[in-house]
């Protein structure tokens, strides 16, 4: 039985569509939905519970705390393990799935048995590739990646990282992860691995996920010939300083614990990260919070065994 998670952070007009969408894209197998409500400060709990209180095949949850992302789909993927799932899809709320698009990440997955992941060909809502595909992060790409260091990219590490030379025309076994706003996951994979690490809050789940696949001799694999749309960006809005003390904390976090990054090397990007994060608690209240929880929050990393 497939097992479809969605978290819902607020926008359950989004959830509700992309159950919708689902149920209209012709799959034909037994599934049930997880909807993990991550503590919503509005009435989304409500409103789902609406529309989908009588409904069998829908499991609602009211997540107590906000954890997170990784945290938030942990609810729902344990309970669907639990109720003899051999398969998930973990869907962002905002996501709307092509005709035939399950049936053909499912068929993927389970045609090679070191296949872990599938992920399909997304679009934006304009009907552009959103390309979300990554390569393997490294300490020098997570550097060049940060705004005011793009100059310094004479090798185009960033883009290569990304993928986007990939023409889409064939499946692609990705050397990190495919997108992280759809993908389908065997069941025993996800126990073999410990389900998604609760360590970061946002941001670079991706990164560490596909290396927890390698770890475990897996890998993701992006099947173009099914086909999403993901309207992204609702539920986080734009960059403040809560997002980027996470963008830069996840990604310190995934160095430290999910790569051969040298000690020297990881405090030299912790200085350059910290560095970026100064300049602008200059001028800001907020900033200087979280500039003050950035180094807390690494100095304890750091007390983890490598």
């Amino acid at each position: 039985m497939l097992g479809v998670v969605i978290l819902n952070y607020k926008n359950y007009d989004d959830t509700i569509n992309c159950v919708k969408s689902f149920c209209d894209c012709g799959y034909s197998k037994n599934y049930k939905f997880y909807i993990i409500d991550n503590n919503s400060p509005n009435d989304s709990f409500v409103k789902l519970k609406e529309v989908f209180e009588n409904n069998e095949n829908i499991v609602l949850i009211k997540s107590e705390v906000n954890g997170g992302y990784s945290a938030g789909n942990n609810i729902g993927l344990k309970m669907a393990v639990a109720d003899g799932c051999d398969v998930m899809l973990l869907s962002n709320s905002d996501v709307a799935f092509s005709y035939g698009a399950v049936e053909t990440m499912e068929k993927s997955l389970f045609s090679d048995e070191n296949c872990g992941i599938v992920g399909p060909k997304v679009f934006d809502g304009q009907g552009n590739i959103q390309n979300r595909n990554k390569r393997i992060l490294t300490p020098k790409i997570f550097l060049l990646k940060r705004k005011g260091f793009e100059w310094l990219d004479f090798k185009k590490r960033v883009k290569k990282y990304g993928y986007y030379d990939y023409d889409y025309s064939y499946p692609l076994k990705v050397e990190g992860m495919v997108s992280g706003c759809c993908f389908m996951i065997k069941a025993k994979v996800l126990e073999e691995i410990g389900y998604l690490d609760e360590g970061v809050f946002l941001y670079h789940e991706e990164d560490i996920l596909g290396a927890k696949l390698r770890k475990n001799g897996y890998y993701a694999l992006l099947n173009p010939n099914a086909e999403i749309v993901h309207l992204e960006g609702k539920s986080t809005g734009g960059l403040n300083a809560f997002l980027r003390f996470n963008t830069l904390y996840s990604g310190l976090y995934y160095l430290w614990k999910y790569t051969e990054t040298k000690k020297l090397t990881f405090n030299f990007v912790f200085f350059i990260s910290k560095l970026m994060f100064a300049l602008k608690a200059i001028t800001s209240k907020e900033y200087r919070k979280y500039y003050k929880k950035l180094k807390t929050e690494v100095r304890n990393l750091k007390k983890c065994s490598k």
